[in-house]
């Protein structure tokens, strides 16, 4: 479970910011909003409003890049992906930095992690573990890399604690090259070392394949429940939203590969750590389809089934089945799952419903989504600490704070505080007319005007001709 992420010099982020978990006083709808992880209480779920290009997304794309350099390894000489604050002279020169602080589970015992990695685009010049036996953290490991010459040294200083033979301390050292973490020296090696390993294992498990409005849910959720068929959660899942849905099934097609690679096709699957050719591999003589069987009244208002392929179902529904294996997952593995604009095609009862069904179902599961619909600030079971904002400073960077940080606020009229600027992050538009098309259609109106001129002395001019 994750406590906190802090992100500095990454994207439309400059100076440090943080997205807590951890809970606050408040303790309205404490079942379902909080998990009791020994002395910590942490949200089960956290919404980010903010207007449009105020870093929503950069915030999950760092949680999701932190990740990523956990658990992917590279080849030498491959960039990373590094992006720094763009509007500082000094910022594009520094590196970025990102870190995380989470619980995890061993047994019946929550270990706490501090991990944390800087890096630019060549390399990855700082790397932390931290594990909390106490009040204050003790050293796992740390690594550092810098230039040497026309090449780069890596060096790894391991914790007191740490027990490892010479020979497995080489082998993680031989490893790690200079744009890979010591996490993701993982992939290759297989050594005892327990107090990174599980941490890894976190990274790559407890931390859910991150969806966007552009993913290819569909084909994922197609793979996921027709190899898993878990009928028992996807159908309730879909009738609860209210779709007359009864049955789903999955059917095996046999298609010729060009006609697989098409553009109508979905070929990009949710795990960014696959090979998509190796997808298209195993598509090139079979596609499997999901059908919808929905039932209907016919005129003897008696019940009927119709079956439907997926091209056929509205955008909402495809969406709603395709949120539906990440839900599962999360749920199943109490894993973090993060989500980019969660109303896309959807009502926004439907995300409320999304919503509940997370925190009522989830033990020690845990949800982020970015939103635009303002309507789910005044959902019955939201709570100040779980509304966080982002606004752009006049620097151009993003700012990244609570509603729980503001005093006055009452949840019944959170959304007409918003709307009325109290908490900042809200769109300011207020010159409708937009004179460059004013201007074109006065340009416009000026030759015509000037035309028709022309044409009357013309005309004047003829007219006095055939006077004389």
């Amino acid at each position: 479970m994750i406590i906190s992420f802090s992100v500095q010099n990454f994207r439309s982020v400059k100076e440090e910011q943080t997205l807590s978990f951890e809970a606050a006083k408040n303790k309205d709808y404490e079942e379902y909003m909080v998990i009791n992880a020994g002395k910590y209480r942490l949200l089960k779920m956290i919404a980010l409003f903010g207007n449009n290009a105020s870093g929503k997304t950069n915030i999950l794309i760092a949680m999701t890049c932190l990740r990523e350099l956990a658990i992917n390894t590279r080849e030498r000489g491959v960039l990373l992906p590094a992006e720094p604050f763009g509007f500082d002279e000094q910022s594009r020169r520094d590196n970025c930095r990102l870190s995380a602080v989470f619980l995890v589970r061993t047994e019946d015992v929550f270990k706490k992690y501090r991990y944390s990695v800087e890096f630019n685009r060549q390399v990855i010049t700082r790397e932390k573990l931290d594990q909390y036996m106490s009040s204050q953290p003790a050293l796992v490991y740390s690594r550092e890399t810098v230039r040497d010459g026309s090449a780069y040294k890596t060096s790894v200083r391991f914790g007191r604690s740490v027990r490892l033979s010479q020979a497995e301390k080489d082998a993680i050292l031989i490893n790690t090259l200079e744009n890979m973490t010591v996490l993701s020296s993982f992939r290759k090696i297989n050594v005892s070392f327990s107090e990174a390993k599980c941490v890894f294992d976190w990274f790559r498990e407890g931390v859910i394949d991150p969806v966007s409005p552009k993913t290819q849910i569909k084909i994922s959720a197609t793979e996921y429940f027709s190899k898993n068929e878990n009928k028992e959660f996807i159908l309730p899942f879909l009738q609860n939203s209210d779709f007359n849905i009864s049955e789903i099934s999955f059917r095996k097609q046999n298609m010729p590969l060009p006609q697989i690679l098409s553009p109508k096709d979905e070929i990009e699957p949710i795990r960014p750590d696959k090979d998509v050719s190796v997808l298209i591999g195993l598509r090139d003589t079979a596609i499997i389809k999901p059908e919808f069987t929905h039932f209907y009244m016919n005129k003897e208002k008696k019940t009927e089934n119709g079956v439907l392929p997926a091209e056929a179902e509205s955008s909402g529904t495809i969406r709603t089945f395709g949120l539906a294996a990440p839900f599962h997952k999360a749920l199943s593995e109490n894993g973090l799952l993060m989500i980019d604009e969660i109303e896309t095609s959807l009502h926004p009862r439907i995300v409320e419903y999304l919503m509940l069904v997370f925190l009522v179902n989830s033990k020690e599961a845990q949800l982020v989504f970015t939103t635009h619909n303002i309507s789910l600030m005044k959902s019955e079971f939201m709570r100040p600490d779980v509304i966080w904002f982002t606004e752009k400073d006049e620097t151009g960077a993003t700012e990244l704070y609570p509603l729980a940080g503001f005093s006055g606020v009452k949840m019944a009229k959170v959304r007409e505080q918003y709307e009325a600027g109290k908490f900042g992050a809200y769109p300011h538009v207020w010159n409708y007319r937009l004179n460059v098309i004013f201007q074109k259609e006065r340009e416009k109106w000026n030759g015509n005007r000037l035309n028709q001129e022309r044409q009357i002395q013309r005309y004047l001019s003829s007219a006095k001709g055939r006077q004389k």
